[in-house]
């Protein structure tokens, strides 16, 4: 899956302030903070099945991937996490906080 990189933005963290960059600026590897509203899709057959991450932010859908599985997440809820860009911009997710 591809993601438009100049329209989304995100949250990185400079200096200990955030600050907004539009991710071709983000090289693969950087921290950043993201905020977004978590998609959570189970898929199912036969032979074997797995569970997909996405965060979704302003209607784009951003892969996620986690050193262990999370635990009581549901799609739907608004999340800020913190983590790294893949080359393949997936977003390895180090920190995981519920929003309110």
């Amino acid at each position: 899956m591809s993601i438009a990189p100049f329209a989304l933005v995100v949250a990185c963290t400079l200096a200990g302030r955030p600050v907004h960059v539009p991710i071709p600026a983000v090289q693969a590897g950087a921290e950043v903070v993201l905020e977004g509203v978590l998609e959570i899709l189970v898929e199912d057959s036969p032979p074997d099945s797995r569970v997909l991450y996405f965060l979704v932010i302003e209607h784009r859908r951003i892969p996620l991937r986690f050193a262990r599985q999370p635990a009581n997440l549901t799609t739907g809820t608004a999340v800020r996490i913190r983590g790294r860009w893949a080359k393949d911009e997936t977003f390895f997710v180090s920190q995981l906080v519920p929003l309110k």
